[in-house]
């Protein structure tokens, strides 16, 4: 069996190529996206944390202060250099440093009530364990699973203390989809797995899907519009002021692949790599 270190080290190898503009994006899915809460932790099937992996954390922490109004705290724990990730005292997101990976890659993680169900479903169904079932205290047990075409997901279940509250607010986490480069399979795949209806978006031009779990809008997946890359699930984050955020990327040099002056929904959304070329975009609801 693979060591903890050397699986996490797996979930690094996505590396990302430049993408073209005209083709990121399917339609605009935020329309009817409300300003209350919608993910709550003791809502399973719902998103309720993420996690960073990244190679160098000091260089990651430094890139997100600049960019978000985040309070990053940093710790060592058994050798080990994490964070944790708050906005407004609310703890959103945790950080975890794996020297040598290739790629930095967030890694959203999914409320459970039974991870050994959830886990013998992806099985079942032409996923795979990546990181066996583990315990972190005060967050619950948890485990890293990878779909049929490479994409990393996780899975938390704790039902008697919610990890996280997580919301449509400003700075906070709105909206996540599946870049996939094989829709037909994953479409399949997460209908079973999430036991969700899968949904086309008919007002799109181009080809999206909702993911609808208990009636409830949940994701989306989309063709992977990065050539030659892999699949995986692409986090959003909520950011009013757009063109100031994009002109404190320009003066990081991060790597912009679709900014406002693109005009693709009135120019409300970047997308961009972090320094470790983990994806990551933002909308102005």
């Amino acid at each position: 069996m693979r060591s903890t270190k050397n699986l996490v080290l797996f979930l690094c190898t996505l590396v990302f190529t430049p993408v073209a503009v005209s083709d990121l994006f399917a339609q605009p899915m935020f329309t009817n996206v409300s300003e209350t809460p919608t993910v709550a932790a003791d809502t399973y099937g719902n998103i309720v944390w993420y996690t960073l992996v990244t190679p160098n954390l000091s260089e990651s922490t430094s890139f997100y202060r600049s960019i978000f109004d985040w309070e990053i705290n940093t710790a060592e724990v058994k050798g080990q250099k994490v964070a944790l990730v708050r906005h407004q005292g609310r703890p959103i997101a945790g950080m975890v440093e794996i020297q040598g990976a290739d790629a930095a890659l967030w890694v959203a993680s999914v409320s459970t009530p039974s991870i050994k169900e959830t886990t013998s479903k992806f099985k079942a169904n032409g996923g795979r364990v990546i990181l066996e079932t583990f315990n972190i205290q005060n967050t619950g047990k948890q485990v890293i699973l990878e779909g049929p075409l490479g994409e990393k997901l996780g899975y938390i279940e704790n039902p008697a203390h919610p990890v996280s509250q997580l919301t449509n607010g400003a700075q906070q986490w709105i909206w996540t989809e599946l870049w996939s480069t094989d829709t037909d399979l994953s479409r399949g795949f997460y209908q079973k797995v999430f036991n969700a209806s899968i949904t086309v978006n008919e007002k799109s031009e181009k080809p999206y899907w909702f993911i609808n779990k208990g009636g409830q809008i949940v994701g989306g997946i989309i063709p992977n519009p990065a050539e030659g890359a892999r699949s995986q699930w692409v986090p959003y984050v909520n950011i009013q002021d757009i063109p100031g955020f994009y002109s404190g990327l320009k003066k990081m040099n991060a790597q912009v692949l679709l900014g406002p002056e693109s005009g693709y929904r009135n120019g409300s959304v970047v997308v961009f790599e972090d320094p470790h070329n983990a994806l990551l975009c933002v909308q102005k609801l």
